[in-house]
């Protein structure tokens, strides 16, 4: 089983300044340079919980739904992908 993450061309721009500096975004993005407008990745379900475990840790607070510094379009897209694993 997997799970998808569509984010256009800013968000994933976030995310991966995020992934240098924080693990649960780092589990999320592999590091792959993208040049669509709209990117939709594929995490693989014990990734996708490889995430959620992540977050209190990199927030330091057990109710957080996104990595610190992710905002906008990013943060709804998380939280969508955190509310379809859970």
């Amino acid at each position: 089983m997997s799970y998808t993450i569509s984010l256009d061309r800013d968000a994933l721009a976030t995310l991966a300044w995020i992934a240098d500096r924080y693990t649960s975004a780092e589990i999320l993005f592999d590091g792959s340079d993208y040049d669509a407008e709209t990117e939709t990745l594929t995490v693989p379900e014990h990734v996708a919980w490889e995430y959620a475990a992540a977050l209190p840790e990199d927030n330091g607070n057990p109710n957080q739904s996104v990595p610190p510094c992710a905002g906008g379009p990013l943060a709804e897209a998380l939280i969508s992908f955190l509310d379809s694993i859970v």
